[in-house]
């Protein structure tokens, strides 16, 4: 995350989240919902901003009962989330998820459904971590490269370690980028 009165490596999660939905929309998707985290993390509205972005593109509108909050940041709140949503009637063709264990959650609620991904209904993940690569079907996510993250911080750290605490703050932001799997196809 990014805090203005200390060094911080972070991401564009605003951009992050467009790249997914730009995707779906991409490969004909209309019919998209978006999956949030819980409102109280900071980070829900920037996720919001993304989906917004990339809809606004192609001249649509989310509408306002697709956007859907989790009531917790796991798979149980994602399968909690998705089971409200389709007991409501919606039918999205394709589902944005705010991270790999929310999307978890959806895509267990659909195959309980007898639902196929991506044949039925489309789904695109945030954050990306080696157990999106063996879910079945694979998951299509943005990796926000969190061992880069990593990499950059320790050195940011060693770097005040050595020197003490002077010298200018550091503010990295890294680059989000799409690993395309197969839990996307054309719509």
């Amino acid at each position: 995350r990014y805090y203005d009165q200390i060094d911080s490596v972070s991401t564009d999660v605003t951009q992050g989240v467009y790249l997914g939905a730009r995707y779906l929309l991409d490969q004909g998707y209309r019919k998209i919902c978006y999956i949030n985290c819980p409102q109280i993390y900071r980070s829900n509205a920037e996720r919001v901003a993304g989906v917004q972005k990339a809809m606004r593109e192609f001249h649509l509108e989310m509408k306002p009962d697709w956007l859907v909050y989790c009531k917790h940041n796991t798979g149980e709140g994602g399968y909690e989330a998705i089971k409200r949503l389709w007991q409501s009637g919606a039918r999205p063709q394709a589902i944005a998820a705010a991270n790999e264990p929310i999307a978890l959650g959806i895509m267990r609620f659909l195959y309980e459904q007898d639902i196929r991904i991506p044949e039925d209904i489309a789904i695109v993940s945030y954050e990306d971590s080696v157990l999106g690569g063996y879910a079945v079907p694979a998951l299509t996510s943005v990796n926000i490269q969190k061992e880069y993250m990593g990499e950059l911080a320790a050195r940011i750290m060693l770097k005040r370690i050595r020197k003490g605490q002077e010298g200018e703050l550091e503010h990295i932001i890294v680059e989000p980028n799409l690993v395309v799997r197969s839990s996307v196809g054309k719509c």
